[in-house]
């Protein structure tokens, strides 16, 4: 029999790679254009409506911080309150894109998108690239990474760095990878925990890929795990150095570690935030940086005497949680049953933003039903139930998952963190997916039925965990949230249409029975109030003050709004009885200068006016009503070039913006520029103007100010 030589034989075809396989960075690309264009689109949406550049809380905070950074070329005088990592790179970004938030949101859109990808590219790796791209599409569309995409929140830039750093583990988890994927893993690490202290729990599962490799090598899993942790306290040095500089004290990330566990273990405790201390955002001027008018050191201060310093006053919040969970073992064990079922809840429990308002003011957020974690959660579950097929990445993911749900039990959940559990629940439903397409093409019915089961006990699990919110009571909160943002706005006739509604929500619901809602309560009333009195309704509006007073007396705002009301009203003896206190409430400083300021410029003493109200911006930074009145008096003394000043440093506070346009309209009309005066003139909508009497008297100004102009 004759036969062929090897060099003659036909050469043999090799199958050729999967359309979706060959073309997978196109697929990529794809994806990133199509998640980045979603997120513009609903930004767009966003921008015509009364949240755009709206910034409240954290926002205000982080806000406020990366301003006093750029002011001080990076250089801040506050230990760390927050996690200092976004403030840092929000400044960064803002000498590229500028101070407007619009400008940051849209970088923000960007990073998000990029998450999807590299969430993507790391299920394929473990996967196949039609598993991967969809994962890639939910977390494109999913609801909650558009939200926070479109919020000042760390949030972004963390889930940026969390699916980074899980695509990362995949590719160091690849045989013989390299010793820079290592450092990398180590980086990131840091750098989350750098945002948020609990991200340092991530460490664990990072070191396990060091020791994970198959033979055994000691040597190598020595280098491995060197290099980890050297690179995650390289991360920590500066923040370290820092906190030691200017606290004296040892705080390795930020020192709100006390305070946020008393919010989780209070008697008003509910496993959602709460707000303990009744604190004012105070920021005073040259105090903003680390967020440290968040602390409630002053609140410890005025009510109770004690003078501490950050991580004294850390110890002493998480002595007062240690003192409550002690005394109340029954109750502590109910509240972590709640947190550990609103952390794998199918709905959202909102901190700072409700997501549900933002849909109902800009359209849809992202996919309905599918971009929701009533579908990621349950996927992921069944993940975590095969993962163990994808060794070692299977095992980290699940550790991942598992401590990210522990470390939120001892404090609060809220939909910012439960957030975070979505990296490694993507990738696990990228597991659950492959799982599920072997089983339907496998000739064994009990390769899908398992995991069909699973899925479904997964489903349950979710089902069961949803913390039921009422929806009358989110209806409230919304009216009430949308006619604070409409006055924000200068529209006090749309703030009054949100206030009357949850005023008649109030009153079918009962609320001022409730006590949980107290501080809510009053914020509306205060609200209220102030839209009434704008819309030249002040009679109407003392109730509705007095009522904020009644329900949250240590707000210091409240207090000496009342106050100057009764005065304003021929009520001297109430409203000096008032004023009287206001100093030695949290944030009273402020306020009462405020106070004796109107005092002084309705008596005619414009000069001592002025000092008081510069005093006032001193002592709290994003005090609006400060800072019109400064600039009021200085251009009533023909202080143009002080005027000027005063107006630059408003602008950088949480000033409305149409109000930034009318002080520049009358700062420009008094220098004698016309032709910027009308401009800034231009961008005020006419009805901001009508529905603010101060506004209204400035605009005025300004204008009879062009007529003497030449």
């Amino acid at each position: 029999m004759r036969t062929t030589s090897k060099s003659h034989r036909p050469a043999r075809r090799s199958a050729p790679r999967p359309f979706l396989d060959r073309h997978w960075r196109g697929a990529l690309v794809v994806l990133f254009l199509s998640a980045v264009a979603w997120r513009l689109a609903y930004l767009a949406r966003l921008a015509s409506g009364p949240l755009a550049g709206s910034l409240h809380g954290d926002e205000r905070a982080y806000w406020d911080w990366a301003t006093f950074l750029l002011d001080h070329g990076f250089r801040g005088t506050n230990a760390f309150y927050q996690g200092p990592l976004y403030p840092y790179v929000l400044a960064l970004l803002r000498t590229v894109v500028g101070s407007r938030v619009f400008g940051v949101l849209v970088v923000q859109c960007l990073s998000g998108s990029a998450a999807a990808v590299l969430l993507a590219d790391a299920t394929k790796r473990l996967t196949r690239p039609a598993v991967g791209l969809c994962v890639g599409v939910l977390l494109a569309f999913y609801q909650m990474s558009v939200f926070f995409d479109g919020l000042v929140l760390m949030e972004s830039l963390l889930f940026f760095l969390e699916a980074g750093l899980v695509w990362l583990w995949v590719r160091a988890a690849e045989s013989r990878a390299r010793l820079a994927r290592f450092i990398g893993v180590g980086l990131l690490t840091g750098l989350i925990a750098q945002c948020r202290a609990t991200g340092v729990l991530l460490l664990v599962p990072s070191l396990l890929l060091a020791v994970a490799e198959r033979p055994f090598v000691t040597a190598r899993m020595r280098t491995r795990t060197a290099a980890i942790l050297g690179a995650f306290l390289l991360t920590m040095l500066p923040t370290i150095v820092w906190n030691w500089s200017t606290a004296h004290e040892f705080i390795p990330f930020s020192y709100n570690f006390g305070y946020n566990l008393y919010v989780g273990n209070n008697p008003d405790a509910n496993g959602g935030f709460v707000s303990i201390a009744g604190l004012k955002l105070v920021a005073p001027a040259g105090q903003v940086d680390g967020s440290a008018a968040m602390d409630g050191r002053e609140f410890l201060q005025k009510r109770y005497g004690l003078a501490l310093s950050p991580a004294q006053s850390s110890r002493y919040w998480a002595g007062q949680a240690i003192a409550f969970a002690a005394a109340h073992p029954g109750t502590e064990l109910a509240l972590a049953g709640r947190k550990l079922g609103m952390t794998w809840s199918a709905g959202e429990t909102p901190q700072i933003e409700s997501a549900r308002m933002f849909r109902r003011v800009a359209g849809p957020l992202g996919l309905p039903f599918v971009g929701s974690f009533l579908v990621l959660g349950p996927l992921g579950l069944v993940g975590f139930v095969y993962a163990g097929r994808w060794k070692p990445v299977g095992t980290m993911l699940r550790v991942s998952v598992l401590l990210s749900t522990a470390a939120l039990l001892p404090f609060f959940v809220t939909d910012r963190y439960r957030f975070h559990l979505i990296p490694a629940l993507a990738v696990l439903a990228g597991m659950a997916i492959e799982t599920f397409l072997i089983g339907a093409r496998s000739q064994s019915r009990s390769q899908l039925r398992t995991p069909v089961l699973v899925a479904a006990g997964a489903i349950a699990v979710v089902a069961l965990s949803t913390v039921s919110r009422d929806a009358t009571l989110d209806d409230w909160l919304e009216s009430r949230d949308l006619g604070s943002r409409w006055l924000e706005n200068g529209r006090a006739d749309l703030a009054l249409v949100e206030f009357q509604h949850a005023a008649r929500i109030e009153n079918a619901l009962g609320l001022d029975k409730d006590p949980s809602t107290r501080e809510s309560r009053a914020l509306a009333h205060f609200d209220y109030g102030v839209a009434l009195r704008r819309a030249g309704r002040g009679g109407e509006a003392i109730p509705w003050l007095e009522r904020a007073v009644s329900e949250d007396p240590q707000d210091a705002q409240y207090v000496r709004t009342l106050g100057d009301a009764y005065l304003v009203n021929g009520r001297g003896r109430e409203g000096d009885s008032l004023l009287r206190n206001v100093s030695q409430l949290p944030g009273g400083d402020a306020e009462a200068l405020l106070s004796r300021g109107y005092q002084a410029a309705r008596a005619g003493d414009v000069k001592g006016a002025e000092s008081l109200f510069e005093e006032a911006t001193r002592k709290d930074a994003n005090l609006a009503g400060a800072w019109g009145a400064l600039i009021r008096v200085q251009v009533q003394q023909y202080e143009d070039a002080r005027a000027r000043q005063t107006l630059a440093r408003a602008a950088k506070t949480s000033m409305p913006a149409h109000a930034i346009h009318a002080y520049e309209a009358l700062v420009y009309a008094a220098s004698g520029d016309s032709v910027a005066a009308r401009r800034a003139l231009a961008q005020i909508p006419p009805e901001a103007a009508d529905g603010d009497p101060t506004l209204s008297q400035v605009v005025a100004m300004a204008r009879r100010l062009m007529l003497k102009s030449p």
